[in-house]
């Protein structure tokens, strides 16, 4: 029995389908577009062409603002957008540099943070104003103050994560106006002796960063 019929989509292989991060919705590639489809209905959420993207980079489901949060490019110019789950227009666009989004948090339903690897952002989810940015190391702030090395450095760092999986934990403070974002750090060790020297396994070790809830500043590292 067949539940629905999609045209858009059809004629793909099973490779071309493939589920949308950990939702229950479908990411289908077809001829260079990502659909994002509700397997339960056929109903389109996403169209990547219609959006004017030629690339979707992340895709993050915000169930309390029932978005979807899409990151991607369109040329040399990235995107963010939010599209309404439940008709699948797009509420807003942000055109900035936010390179690789590690982590997304809903702080209410009327706005988001976005970790991405060099900056965090507090979003009006309604209207997709910038509350502030805010650099999320002191390495990402040294990085800014190099101009064109600093944003070369950068966008090797970006190609080297792209593909990554960061580790990354979000916390905010049950009593105080902070969030804390903890991520795993692998280091390379190695020892020595008098005969012999002998390179050891990685190690790994969690650092956490707290911040202001107000204006994004750091408050402390551990």
């Amino acid at each position: 029995q067949v539940l629905w019929a999609q045209a858009k989509v059809g004629g793909v292989t099973e490779a071309d389908v493939i589920q949308a991060g950990d939702s229950p919705f479908l990411s289908i590639s077809k001829s260079g577009i990502i659909y994002l489809v509700d397997p339960f209905t056929g109903t389109e959420k996403f169209n990547s062409a219609d959006a004017g993207l030629d690339k979707v980079m992340s895709s993050d489901f915000l169930y309390r603002n029932n978005g979807i949060l899409i990151l991607g490019k369109s040329g040399d110019k990235e995107k963010l957008l939010l599209t309404d789950i439940s008709t699948g227009k797009i509420q807003w666009t942000i055109e900035a540099d936010f390179g690789k989004i590690v982590t997304v948090a809903e702080l209410s339903e009327e706005e988001i943070l976005v970790v991405t690897l060099f900056h965090n952002y507090r979003i009006n989810s309604h209207s997709g104003d910038v509350i502030w940015k805010n650099a999320t190391s002191d390495a990402a702030d040294q990085l800014a103050n190099l101009g064109a090395f600093g944003s070369l450095l950068k966008e090797a760092a970006e190609q080297q994560t792209q593909n990554m999986d960061i580790n990354i934990g979000f916390w905010k403070h049950p009593s105080e106006d902070i969030f804390i974002i903890g991520s795993e750090q692998e280091s390379q060790s190695s020892f020595s002796s008098s005969s012999s020297s002998s390179a050891a396994g990685p190690s790994y070790k969690n650092v956490y960063y707290a911040y202001d809830m107000k204006d994004g500043s750091r408050l402390w590292k551990k």
